[in-house]
């Protein structure tokens, strides 16, 4: 473990700037913030960075739901699929992302899980119907949270190995 950090060291910390859009890309918000941590990368720099890349995918994927939705073979489908949607909202996870409600989304988008993040917070903040500003705002914060909560993991992983 000790060979990958020092390579990521050596290779990737001169340029790193230029890799940051390739990792993020790869790798999510996890392979942004964990490589920059492990190559002493000031968190300072990431967490705002990550945070803007994570804001420019919310109009995306908010245009991608709309245009998707009012394709005519997709409304199609959800005529079909009305009797299964009875059974759909009996199921736990939807039980409890609609308790949740508006945190819910911010939860979804802080955790990196897969099936959690932006993409799925901007699904559910449309199955809520919240309004648009609360839901970039909670996004937001989510994305935020998220780093931290990654910054703060990274830090004690690298503790953890070089102890």
């Amino acid at each position: 473990m000790n060979e990958m950090i020092q390579f990521l060291k050596n290779h990737l910390a001169e340029h790193y700037a230029a890799y940051f859009f390739i990792l993020y890309i790869v790798g999510g918000r996890p392979g942004a913030v964990l490589s920059a941590m492990a190559v002493d990368i000031s968190v300072y720099w990431v967490v705002p960075a990550v945070v803007i890349m994570d804001t420019f995918q919310i109009p995306l994927f908010n245009y991608l739901y709309g245009a998707v939705s009012k394709q005519k073979i997709i409304q199609k489908l959800m005529r079909r699929s009305q009797k299964r949607m009875v059974s759909i909202k009996r199921s736990g996870f939807i039980k409890t992302l609609t308790c949740l409600g508006p945190p819910g989304v911010m939860i979804i988008a802080m955790l990196p899980l897969k099936g959690c993040g932006m993409w799925s917070g901007v699904l559910i903040s449309r199955l809520i119907k919240l309004p648009l500003i609360k839901s970039y705002t909670l996004l937001i914060c989510g994305s935020f949270l998220g780093c931290l909560l990654l910054a703060g993991a990274g830090e004690g992983l690298i503790r953890l190995l070089t102890f």
